[in-house]
């Protein structure tokens, strides 16, 4: 989102969100950065406040996540500090399919 400041700037606010599946515990967060090191925080900060991690975390295809895309022909990449960090939780990482974010698959 972007939004216009008092002097006329203009800044990017990102919306972090998790939302967990059986609770529907809900957890949002501002950021300014899509930076792979804000992530992992705003992860470690969202298992914090809902008292918990997930056995499993889906996920959109965003690069901070994935080398390669998941596609309806290849599994995708997780880039290996998300899954050093994903193993660290103990979590499963489940991409999407590119192309088909609402249509989240149990595989």
């Amino acid at each position: 989102m972007n939004f216009k400041l008092k002097n006329g700037e203009t800044i990017h606010i990102n919306v972090f969100s998790l939302v967990y599946s059986y609770s529907r515990f809900k957890v949002f967060y501002l950021s300014l950065s899509r930076k792979r090191d804000v992530l992992l925080h705003l992860l470690d900060q969202a298992f914090e406040t809902a008292g918990g991690v997930p056995k499993a975390l889906k996920t959109d295809n965003m690069k901070t996540v994935m080398d390669e895309p998941r596609t309806a022909r290849s599994k995708g990449k997780v880039n290996a500090r998300f899954e050093q960090f994903a193993k660290d939780y103990g979590f499963e990482t489940k991409p999407c399919t590119a192309g088909h974010q609402n249509k989240w698959k149990n595989k």
